[in-house]
């Protein structure tokens, strides 16, 4: 536009210019529409891109028996782990029932006040732990944050939640810190674009399988009922018809008190079984007969047994 709107509708002008302002201002709009279109695109390619890399972290952290230099360095490509400020903020006492609520709240805020900013989230035992690069403690959107943070009030919930902040230099140091609070944990849930995603720390509900399974035939056999309430967390099919069948044949049948041919008939049923639900109920039945069978009682009588007797 050579000479402004305000030029063609305050003095006289011929129709070629008013034309040619409309045209001018139409093109100016779309050329504007165009620019926040490849701006929120581009975001949204990265963002997610760093969340499944963020992602992939945790998991590798979980199952794979290497240091954190090594797995960060395979990220290195899609992660700035060592040149950009990173801000956390720790929400306790946040109940598990009331987290999808309290993200459906934290995303519109985030989005209306932060929209070119990825916030990274990860969630056990009723704590949320957030993080986002670039965003200093004196940064006047981020005390804002924080004061949305601790009037957001979540139906449902019964405590007051409480806000704790830390800030990191880079990435690099923040992650270690993250992770090992979390690996102490059997369920921890990623948030990816304010959506939960369950991921199951397998190595340590497979230590505690064993663990649990030992003391029990050692003779010690209260331990039968957190054996069975692990059983019950775990929430992928082919882990558990895994990790039983390996601690069947490392217990062997001697130890169980049944033969050779009963334990391999059991295996063979197990892995034949499609359903995580069946297969948790089929595993739980396994192990009630033999609780059943060494004391000549069930667990929940013996549990019931033990509150009565006082031990």
């Amino acid at each position: 536009m050579k000479y402004g709107v305000r030029h063609y509708l305050l003095k006289p002008c011929n129709k070629n210019q008013i034309l040619e302002s409309i045209q001018d201002v139409a093109r100016n709009c779309l050329q504007e529409t165009v620019k926040q279109h490849l701006e929120q695109d581009s975001f949204r390619i990265a963002n997610d891109m760093v969340h499944n890399a963020m992602f992939s972290i945790l998991n590798d952290a979980l199952y794979q028996n290497h240091s954190y230099e090594d797995i960060f360095r395979a990220y290195e490509p899609f992660l700035d782990f060592h040149f950009s400020h990173y801000q956390l903020v720790y929400i306790y006492y946040l109940e598990e029932t009331c987290l999808r609520s309290f993200l459906s709240d934290l995303k519109i805020w985030w989005e209306q006040h932060m929209p070119f900013t990825t916030l990274h989230g990860v969630y056990t035992r009723n704590t949320l732990i957030l993080f986002a690069k670039d965003c200093g403690e004196q940064n006047p959107v981020f005390q804002e944050f924080l004061e949305f943070l601790s009037s957001l009030s979540v139906s449902g919930q019964t405590a007051r939640q409480e806000i704790q902040t830390a800030s990191f230099p880079d990435l690099a140091q923040l992650l270690p810190v993250i992770l090992n609070k979390v690996r102490r944990y059997n369920m921890i849930c990623y948030i990816h674009n304010f959506h939960v995603i369950a991921t199951c720390n397998y190595g340590l509900l497979s230590a505690e399988l064993e663990c649990l399974a030992s003391q029990l035939f050692g003779n010690n056999n209260q331990e039968l009922a957190p054996l069975l309430e692990t059983i019950n967390n775990v929430q992928d099919l082919q882990f558990l018809k895994q990790s039983v069948s390996s601690l069947l044949l490392k217990l062997g049948s001697s130890n169980l008190g049944y033969t050779a041919a009963d334990l391999t008939d059991f295996l063979m049923e197990i892995n034949q079984e499609k359903s995580l639900d069946n297969l948790k109920k089929k595993v739980c039945q396994y192990f009630s007969q033999l609780f059943r069978k060494q004391t000549g009682m069930t667990p929940s009588a013996y549990v019931a047994k033990l509150h009565n007797t006082g031990t």
